[in-house]
Protein backbone atom coordinates (compact mmCIF):
# COMPACT_ATOMS: atom_id res chain seq x y z
CA UNK A 1 0.00 0.00 0.00
CA UNK A 2 0.84 3.29 -0.16
CA UNK A 3 0.92 5.49 2.94
CA UNK A 4 1.01 9.22 3.62
CA UNK A 5 1.62 10.58 7.03
CA UNK A 6 1.25 14.00 8.32
CA UNK A 7 1.80 15.99 11.44
CA UNK A 8 0.30 19.33 13.16
CA UNK A 9 2.78 21.97 12.92
CA UNK A 10 2.15 24.88 15.66
CA UNK A 11 1.21 25.74 19.39
CA UNK A 12 -2.28 24.13 19.70
CA UNK A 13 -2.79 25.73 22.75
CA UNK A 14 -1.17 22.90 25.49
CA UNK A 15 1.77 21.49 22.91
CA UNK A 16 4.58 22.38 20.31
CA UNK A 17 4.19 19.98 17.62
CA UNK A 18 6.74 19.93 14.46
CA UNK A 19 4.59 19.21 11.35
CA UNK A 20 6.06 17.21 8.65
CA UNK A 21 4.31 14.93 6.20
CA UNK A 22 5.43 11.97 4.14
CA UNK A 23 4.33 10.21 0.99
CA UNK A 24 5.52 6.46 0.83
CA UNK A 25 5.79 3.94 -1.90
CA UNK A 26 4.80 0.25 -1.15
CA UNK A 27 8.69 -0.53 -1.12
CA UNK A 28 9.23 1.99 1.41
CA UNK A 29 10.58 4.40 -0.51
CA UNK A 30 9.80 8.21 0.13
CA UNK A 31 7.73 9.66 -2.98
CA UNK A 32 7.44 13.11 -1.67
CA UNK A 33 8.64 14.46 2.15
CA UNK A 34 8.10 18.21 3.31
CA UNK A 35 9.42 20.28 5.12
CA UNK A 36 9.23 20.79 9.15
CA UNK A 37 8.27 23.73 10.66
CA UNK A 38 6.35 25.75 8.49
CA UNK A 39 2.85 25.04 6.73
CA UNK A 40 2.73 22.99 3.27
CA UNK A 41 1.39 20.47 0.99
CA UNK A 42 3.11 18.00 -0.61
CA UNK A 43 1.97 15.70 -3.60
CA UNK A 44 3.07 12.59 -5.60
CA UNK A 45 2.40 10.23 -8.29
CA UNK A 46 1.35 7.08 -7.43
CA UNK A 47 2.06 4.20 -9.95
CA UNK A 48 -0.26 1.26 -9.67
CA UNK A 49 2.60 -1.02 -11.37
CA UNK A 50 4.85 -0.26 -8.01
CA UNK A 51 1.83 -1.63 -5.97
CA UNK A 52 1.59 -4.26 -8.59
CA UNK A 53 5.13 -5.43 -8.37
CA UNK A 54 5.37 -4.89 -4.50
CA UNK A 55 2.20 -7.41 -4.18
CA UNK A 56 4.18 -10.13 -6.41
CA UNK A 57 7.56 -9.61 -4.89
CA UNK A 58 8.70 -13.60 -3.83
CA UNK A 59 8.69 -12.44 -0.04
CA UNK A 60 5.59 -10.72 0.38
CA UNK A 61 3.52 -10.86 3.04
CA UNK A 62 0.60 -12.22 1.42
CA UNK A 63 1.75 -15.12 0.17
CA UNK A 64 2.89 -16.05 3.69
CA UNK A 65 -0.46 -15.93 5.45
CA UNK A 66 -2.00 -19.12 6.88
CA UNK A 67 -6.02 -19.11 6.39
CA UNK A 68 -6.38 -22.42 7.60
CA UNK A 69 -4.95 -20.85 11.08
CA UNK A 70 -7.65 -18.15 11.57
CA UNK A 71 -10.44 -20.73 12.36
CA UNK A 72 -10.08 -20.15 16.27
CA UNK A 73 -9.81 -16.31 15.86
CA UNK A 74 -12.98 -15.69 13.67
CA UNK A 75 -15.84 -18.33 15.28
CA UNK A 76 -18.25 -16.83 17.17
CA UNK A 77 -18.90 -16.90 20.85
Amino acid sequence: MFGVFANQWGYNGHSTHFGGASILGPDGETLAKSARLQDGIIKARLDPRALYEARNERNHILKQRRPEMYGEVTRMI
